[in-house]
């Protein structure tokens, strides 16, 4: 779980750094990354939750 742990801290950084710059079409990215982590280890609610933020964004 420890890589997994590291890839949503990573992603977390970058969605800051996204939003602060107002980068929608990348934080949309860091979102559906977030969902694919959660999904990798199972939790599937949580995927969706972030598919559905990064699905809204690129609408």
């Amino acid at each position: 779980m420890g890589q997994y742990t590291k890839a949503l801290e990573h992603y977390k950084k970058a969605l800051i750094i996204f939003k602060k710059l107002d980068d929608r079409a990348n934080e949309a990215t860091a979102l559906h990354n977030f969902g694919g982590v959660y999904d990798q280890i199972g939790q599937y609610q949580e995927a969706l939750k972030y598919y559905h933020q990064a699905l809204s964004i690129r609408q």
